[in-house]
């Protein structure tokens, strides 16, 4: 039996309320735990090109050609008041967002560039600041929503640790994503129907022009341009390393938050899932 349409009514009001990402003014960070006066994060950093007008939906709110309801509107990037002022400033700004926003801009300018005859590209970079500032950013979506779970303890350890390496349940991977829609995802999963393709538990950010991601425990094949970053829990915090890029054959922009007509695939999100839009280009 089908739900009354009144009923139909107040849940579809329900699902397309504006995301909340304005977290008490004192309160327990998201990734250390301590109660005190929280700060606004950037997701993603402020230094990143594209930095603008954002309007920010539920994921959910985007499986359409545009997006439903209402979404809340960010005059420079999209913000979350969740961290505290050491994870946030200290760590987070201070000390791997510098590596992220470096290689986000070496990979905008060799795109520009476009002499990559092999159809991809090479850039030196910092894995383990990268990968830290990517943890950052990903624990600080979802107000009041502390660390919490093997995969996410082990994210938070991993960034307030900087001798630490990756542990080995956890993957960390990069590929070129050319698309301005923002993508933020703090756990999900993606299950082949019946069984069939693997399991991909994962932690996603995607942004102009990178797409980063931790898996954990996870048992899908993934594309040949998603990069595996594994060769960098030998190095030390701010070792460099080489990183070659596929331009062509990229996974679909969508890829993995949403199943394709094809791939026979389900996908569960929690609810601070998210997708943010520049305001002009819905």
């Amino acid at each position: 039996m089908g739900r009354p349409k009144s009923d139909r009514t107040t849940y579809s009001k329900e699902l397309d309320q504006r995301i909340n990402t304005r977290g008490p003014k004192n309160g327990p960070c998201n990734i250390c735990g301590l109660v005190g006066g929280l700060t606004e994060d950037h997701v993603p950093p402020k230094g990143l090109p594209g930095v603008g007008q954002h309007e920010l939906y539920r994921l959910h709110q985007t499986f359409g050609v545009d997006p439903v309801g209402q979404g809340r509107h960010f005059q420079r990037g999209v913000t979350y008041r969740t961290l505290c002022h050491k994870c946030n400033s200290v760590l987070l700004g201070g000390s791997y967002d510098p590596a992220l926003i470096e290689l986000a801009k070496t990979v905008v300018a060799e795109l520009r560039r476009g002499t990559y005859a092999t159809q991809e590209l090479q850039v030196r970079f910092r894995p383990n600041l990268v990968a830290r500032a990517a943890a950052g950013h990903l624990l600080a979506i979802g107000v009041e929503s502390p660390a919490a779970g093997v995969a996410e303890t082990a994210m938070c350890d991993f960034f307030r640790d900087t001798a630490r390496p990756l542990p080995s349940h956890l993957e960390f991977h990069v590929w070129v994503y050319p698309s301005n829609r923002r993508v933020m995802i703090r756990g999900a999963v993606r299950q082949g129907l019946l069984g069939e393709g693997g399991l991909l538990h994962f932690f996603l950010l995607k942004f102009f022009p990178l797409a980063l991601m931790f898996t954990f425990d996870s048992s899908l094949e993934l594309p040949s341009a998603v990069r595996s970053l594994a060769a960098a829990r030998g190095l030390r915090l701010g070792d460099e390393m080489d990183l070659v890029l596929p331009v062509r054959g990229v996974p679909l922009t969508s890829w993995p938050e949403f199943p394709t007509d094809d791939d026979s695939a389900i996908c569960l999100h929690g609810e601070q899932s998210a997708v943010a839009f520049p305001r002009r280009q819905r």
